[in-house]
C-alpha cells in the first residue's frame, strides 16, 4: 500500500519530501497518509507521522495542524504526540521521538559492552535525560513525563550495569562519555 493508492485524491505536489528509510503505512480508513520512521526490524513500538491535506477544508478536522507525529510503546499505546503546520519543525520532533524510542528500546535489553554503553549514554543525552550518574534517576528524571517510573528505575539499573563493565579507566568512564557529549553540544 502507498499513499497514492490509499489516497488517490491526495496531490503528489502537496506531499512533503519524506525522509529516506521511512515506510509508507497509509491505509484508506485513516484520515490522511501516514509514514513510519521506525525500522522494520524494530517493529512493535515506534514513531509515525501523518500528513494531512494542504487544503484545510479537506481535513477531517479543518482547524487541526497539517502534520502530526506519534510515538507508541510496545503495546501500541500512544505515549507522545506533536502537531504543527511546519514540516521542518515536525521532522525535528520526529527525530527527537525516534531518539526517545531508541532509549526506551534500550531499556528493554542488557548492556554488554562499551559500544552499547556509549549508545545508551548518547540516547540519554540526545533525549534530554542526562543526569549525574551518582544521583538517582528516579529523582533526577521525575520531571520528564514521557518516562514511566519503571523506565527511571530501569535507567538506574542500566547505569549501574554500565559502571560494572570491565572496559573503563579513570580517564574514560561513563561520566567522561556524558561530559564529552555535553561539551560537544556546548561547542
Amino acid at each position: 500500500m502507498t499513499y497514492q493508492t490509499e489516497f488517490p485524491d491526495f496531490a503528489a505536489a502537496d506531499m512533503p519530501q519524506i525522509p529516506a528509510g521511512w515506510q509508507d503505512i497509509s491505509w484508506h480508513n485513516d484520515s490522511c497518509p501516514g509514514f513510519s520512521a521506525t525500522p522494520q526490524a524494530l517493529a512493535g513500538t515506534g514513531v509515525s507521522i501523518w500528513v494531512d491535506y494542504a487544503d484545510a477544508s479537506r481535513r477531517e478536522v479543518p482547524e487541526s495542524p497539517r502534520f502530526t507525529v506519534y510515538m507508541t510503546d510496545a503495546e501500541g499505546n500512544q505515549i507522545a504526540d506533536f502537531s504543527t503546520d511546519d514540516w521542518a519543525e515536525l521532522l525535528a520532533q520526529a527525530e527527537l521521538f525516534a531518539h526517545r524510542w531508541v532509549l526506551i528500546s534500550l531499556l528493554q535489553g542488557q548492556i554488554d559492552d562499551e559500544a552499547q554503553a556509549v549508545e545508551f549514554i548518547t540516547a540519554l543525552h540526545v533525549t534530554g535525560c542526562s543526569y549525574h550518574f551518582e544521583d538517582d534517576a528516579t529523582e533526577c528524571l521525575a520531571g520528564i513525563d514521557w518516562l514511566t517510573d519503571a523506565d527511571r528505575v530501569a535507567i538506574n539499573d542500566i547505569v549501574a550495569s554500565i559502571y560494572a563493565l570491565d572496559c573503563w579507566t579513570k580517564e574514560h568512564c561513563p561520566c567522561s562519555v556524558a561530559l564529552s557529549l555535553d561539551e560537544k553540544t556546548a561547542a
